[in-house]
């Protein structure tokens, strides 16, 4: 019998969900009350494979979130399981090595660490597999093993994971929570767009969507391991310092800012399509939110603003670019310059104060 079918390969997805499990059980309830619940109604989703615009029934979904708190709580002190693979153990850890052995299985797996540092673990299905001058992107499929977190995409080292059930869950997401006011704006545009509000529609418009969408995911991943080799391992190794304090939300934005500049922005502009950049647009939140009203790139970008969105950015791109990454260092040493003062937050916006004063 084939090392990754039957019991074997049962076996391995167990472990990895797992892992995954107490992930979730050290970090998942680290979120504001709204966020966390949406997320577990995602993730009931997507662990009893339920349609996604099935109604969900509050009580039951609200029983499952009680019992896998208490799941939780059993399992908060377990150690990660290692993954053994045709009598090879490996740690959780070895993503490449792991990926090695599963090679002509049609699987990948991934292992990393995201926002308060969690760890992130996902088994699924390969799509495809391609590489160029700088790194290598798994196309992911139908995910087999993950926690409840939404990861659209992930980067490690020169590897970049798009997943692409993740992706039309992640714009499922954002289309529910516009319904609840559905405010004007690029989300509305979007969802117009696509046409997401016909429930007869709906299965293959958010097909359609994740596709046209999907590559922008790929763009910032491309963006991320552009920004981690401008700004080089001290920055990364700050943000492992930090870990699950505020400033970490402001670091991990700006080099997400400085990720689009590098990458995302340019394939927006070479793709001349209006709502890519809208749905760019209306994924920013939280710190990149606040720090693209403070660096005034929300008034350049918007809809209603004179003249073309895109000859606006193309004409501010290289500046951005220089600018998003003059922040990212001046934190940095600001940072090393102050270990028991850190305000990361004051410094964004004091940076862009002296900018903008600066220029007039």
């Amino acid at each position: 019998m084939s090392i990754l079918s039957g019991p074997y390969l049962t076996t391995l997805c167990e472990d990895v969900q797992f892992n995954c499990t107490v992930s979730d059980a050290r970090y998942a309830r680290d979120y504001s009350l709204c966020i966390y619940l949406l997320r577990m109604r995602e993730f009931y989703r997507w662990r009893f494979n339920i349609p996604l615009l099935h109604r969900l029934d509050t009580d039951i979904v609200g029983d499952w979130i009680s019992d896998m708190e208490m799941h939780w709580d059993d399992i908060e002190g377990c150690e990660f399981k290692p993954i053994v693979i045709g009598g090879v153990t490996f740690g959780p850890f070895e993503s490449d090595a792991i990926n090695l052995q599963l090679q002509s299985s049609g699987l990948i797996y991934s292992a990393g660490y995201g926002r308060l540092g969690q760890p992130h673990f996902v088994l699924a299905e390969l799509i495809d597999k391609k590489r160029d001058t700088s790194m290598v992107s798994y196309e992911c499929g139908k995910e087999l093993a993950r926690d409840s977190i939404t990861l659209p995409a992930m980067a490690q080292n020169q590897s970049v994971y798009i997943r692409h059930d993740s992706i039309k869950r992640y714009i499922c997401q954002m289309v529910d929570e516009w319904r609840l006011q559905k405010p004007v704006g690029p989300l509305a545009r979007v969802v117009e767009h696509y046409q997401l509000i016909d429930p007869n529609t709906f299965e293959d418009q958010i097909e359609k969507a994740g596709t046209q969408l999907g590559p922008l995911f790929l763009e910032h991943e491309r963006g991320e391991v552009a920004a981690g080799a401008l700004l080089g391992e001290r920055y990364h190794q700050l943000l492992i310092k930090i870990a699950g304090s505020r400033g970490e939300f402001y670091l991990r934005a700006v080099r997400d800012m400085l990720a689009d500049s590098l990458k995302t922005w340019p394939y927006i502009l070479a793709q001349g399509n209006e709502i890519k950049l809208d749905f760019w647009l209306a994924s920013v939140s939280g710190a990149r939110l606040q720090l693209l009203r403070a660096s005034g790139l929300a008034t350049v970008l918007q809809a209603d603003a004179a003249g073309s969105r895109f000859e606006r950015l193309s004409g501010i791109l290289e500046f951005e670019q220089q600018r998003w990454c003059s922040l990212a260092q001046s934190l940095l040493t600001y940072c090393e310059q102050n270990p028991d003062d850190i305000d990361i937050e004051a410094q964004c916006l004091s940076f862009f104060h002296v900018s903008q004063s600066a220029s007039q």
